[in-house]
């Protein structure tokens, strides 16, 4: 949503889950001449896309069944779509709403398919043959090398204060974030590589 904002387009963001502060639901919605930020159940989806222009794009990087109904009204209104496959969501991280077969048919029925990584990729051509590889960028106003930081008071002395995108040690996060969770140990390091190359490119 950044990127496309910054390149002056509409967008309209919807959400399935709110955010939860102190074990409470704060549902965060907002409307404003260039961004709409929207929570699901407040929508209707058969009237979501009224107005969209006949050059909208709408991207699916969620595949919850419940947005099923979206992308089919976005298909039966032949408006471009996308599904993007950001996440391993058959994972842990699908919880219990991933459905395989319902993946399936957000491949199948839009538009453009792409995934951010090799693994995902390879995932997705057993279903499709036309999957775009498009690695996840990082946003240059967060990691960038030219920036001077100021090291937070409660930040660990033996980090410097200079931070960069390509110097992260993947390896030593990997360890201290501990993504079992995450899949396979034939994911993780597969993961690893393709992160790696893709820094190093």
């Amino acid at each position: 949503s950044r990127a496309l904002l910054k390149r002056m387009y509409k967008v309209i963001y919807i959400f399935k889950y709110p955010k939860v502060e102190n074990g409470v639901p704060v549902i965060n919605e907002y409307t404003s001449e260039q961004f709409t930020h929207l929570y699901f159940d407040h929508i209707n989806t058969q009237t979501v896309f009224d107005g969209a222009a006949i050059d909208a794009q709408v991207i699916f990087e969620f595949p919850h069944p419940d947005f099923l109904a979206v992308a089919e009204e976005a298909v039966e209104r032949k408006l471009k779509t996308i599904y993007e496959l950001i996440d391993p969501w058959d994972t842990s991280l699908g919880g219990d709403w991933y459905s395989e077969d319902i993946e399936k048919i957000f491949v199948k029925k839009c538009s453009k398919v792409t995934a951010t990584a090799k693994i995902l990729q390879d995932k997705l051509l057993q279903w499709r043959n036309d999957v775009n590889y498009i690695p996840n960028a990082a946003d240059p106003g967060y990691f960038n090398s030219q920036n001077e930081l100021t090291r937070p008071v409660d930040f660990p002395d033996k980090y410097k204060k200079k931070y960069s995108l390509l110097r992260f040690d993947v390896r030593r996060m990997v360890q201290l974030g501990s993504i079992e969770t995450c899949g396979t140990g034939q994911f993780r390091n597969r993961l690893y590589h393709d992160r790696r190359t893709t820094a190093n490119s």
